[in-house]
């Protein structure tokens, strides 16, 4: 319950690799998953729904909001190399 006050959640409307977020905002990738159990099925496009909340600590809210541009153009690109 105390992690879940320290939360922010973003709404997304694209997949982003967990890997880039984690290494960009300095997040354990292990801690991000956590917060964010089914993001699997969004990122394979099986998920209900027009977005998907993104869980992540409060204190990286403002990093989040200035580097998305980046790791979205990032994300599709590490996406189209994978399914090569």
């Amino acid at each position: 319950e105390e992690e879940l006050k320290a939360m922010a959640i973003v709404r997304i409307t694209e997949p982003l690799n967990l890997d880039l977020i984690s290494q960009d905002l300095r997040i354990e990738k292990r801690l991000l998953e956590k917060w964010n159990p089914d993001y699997d099925m969004f990122e394979m496009d099986a998920y209900q729904g027009d977005y998907y909340s993104l869980r992540i600590p409060k204190e990286k809210l403002d990093n989040f909001i200035d580097r998305k541009e980046f790791l979205s153009k990032r994300s599709k690109v590490l996406f189209s190399e994978m399914s090569m």
